[in-house]
């Protein structure tokens, strides 16, 4: 098993030959949990890998960011209307 704390080795990565540094976000992606679909492994679970498991990961940690800051918890940890964000953020700035 890889540690989730290292990327995988059959992961990509860069620099890109543009330069670009790759991937901008990691997630874990090899030997996850998931659950087994079928009537007969009810509530079972098997191991998993690749992107279908990571992306689940990522598009909610972005979702929980974009509300965060949407209603407003930046700086003070608490919804503020003052500090809500009055446009959806984009893509660009949940990956900052």
């Amino acid at each position: 098993r890889f540690s989730a704390w290292e990327r995988a080795p059959f992961s990509v990565h860069g620099p890109l030959v543009d330069g670009r540094i790759k991937p901008e976000v990691m997630a874990p992606g090899h030997d996850v949990a998931s659950v087994a679909a079928g009537a007969s492994s009810c509530g079972a679970l098997r191991w998993e890998s690749g992107t279908s498991q990571a992306v689940p990961l990522v598009a909610g940690a972005a979702a929980l960011l974009a509300e965060y800051l949407r209603k407003g918890y930046v700086p003070s940890g608490m919804p503020s209307e003052d500090d809500a964000w009055k446009r959806r953020p984009t893509a660009s700035t949940l990956r900052a």
